[in-house]
């Protein structure tokens, strides 16, 4: 039975909340929060001297994590630490080092990961049924959050995609970025990515009045559309490479390519993460996990995890920064 620390109760801390209470492992749960009127604690200092959990969830606004992390890593407690790791990518570094060095399992909520329609999709690219990618086209529009989020859209919302790109391709180089307002923090952006040959634009805003998660890829036999949302993957075979003359036959030649519908068992991300997320803090305590960030990616691959790292949180924070250096020159 593990004790559970949830530092932060808004949105994404109450759903943590949720997922301690319907969870049969889950023993003793206090929550930290300076503002909310049911939490445990209102500071984290008292909640290490009075509570000693196994396991943290760090939830609270971005510009705290890092203050938050640090002090549950001296602690010595494995700690999910929701996205963005940080809204700097120095303290994204230092965090993560310090983590290594410490042997304390960080781990950054990078759900994405576990939608059944990317988790499909990761494992077709990896057999080689969808042959090699190409080109990738994400677009996460909406509105904005109902909380404030001082570090803009880039951050909010680009780093899902950032790090699905590096999850599904390999680690991106950003090659441009454009977005609105050039000064402040951006509520639009468009932003290009790379790696080796395969290229990406993630697209997003919060100026849309339609909520939209997609993803766009092509490869040399197929293309690829995912819905976030639905959890739904339509995979389209090749045309054929005849252009016929006449408009009719055209047309229908273009519309009747083979177009394979998968719906996989709708599950909840977050579930799925969290989860995972108990289950590794275990295999670490297990091995007796110490000190170097090679020892954490080995027990990462021995376990066949597929959950973002401190080091993978910490690539999408980096990125996220370029683009918003990027739009600000």
């Amino acid at each position: 039975m593990k004790s559970t620390l949830v530092i932060g109760l808004g949105q994404q801390g109450r759903r943590y909340l949720r997922l301690c209470e319907a969870m049969g492992d889950i023993g003793l749960v206090a929550t930290v929060d300076p503002q909310a009127k049911d939490a445990t604690y209102s500071d984290l200092d008292e909640a290490l001297v009075k509570f000693t959990p196994d396991i943290a969830v760090v939830a609270s606004p971005t510009k705290f994590h890092f203050e938050i992390a640090m002090k549950l890593i001296k602690a010595g407690i494995p700690t999910l630490i929701e996205k963005p790791l940080t809204h700097d990518a120095s303290q994204a570094t230092e965090l993560v080092e310090f983590a290594q060095d410490s042997g304390v399992f960080v781990a950054t909520g990078q759900v994405e990961r576990f939608n059944p329609a990317i988790r499909l999709v990761y494992d077709k690219l990896k057999s080689g049924e969808l042959g090699t990618p190409i080109a990738l086209s994400f677009r996460r529009v909406g509105l904005p959050p109902l909380s404030s989020n001082e570090y803009g859209v880039v951050h909010d919302l680009a780093v899902h995609d950032i790090d699905i790109f590096s999850h599904l391709i390999g680690p991106p180089t950003l090659k441009g970025a454009s977005g609105w307002p050039r000064t402040g923090s951006p509520e639009s952006a468009f932003l290009l990515l790379s790696h080796n040959d395969v290229d990406a634009m993630i697209e997003v805003n919060w100026k849309t009045p339609v909520r939209i998660r997609q993803l766009s890829m092509t490869t040399d036999t197929c293309c690829v559309s995912i819905d976030y949302t639905a959890q739904k993957v339509e995979i389209t075979q090749a045309s054929d490479p005849e252009n016929p003359l006449d408009f009719i036959t055209f047309q229908a030649r273009y519309t009747s390519a083979k177009r394979t519908l998968f719906e996989p068992v709708v599950v909840e991300p977050l579930k799925e993460q969290f989860r995972t997320f108990l289950d590794i803090a275990s295999t670490y305590e297990t091995n007796s996990i110490i000190a170097s960030g090679s020892k954490q990616a080995t027990c990462l691959r021995e376990t066949n995890s597929i959950i973002a790292s401190g080091s993978d949180g910490c690539d999408a924070v980096r990125i996220a920064s370029e683009a918003c250096k990027m739009i600000a020159d």
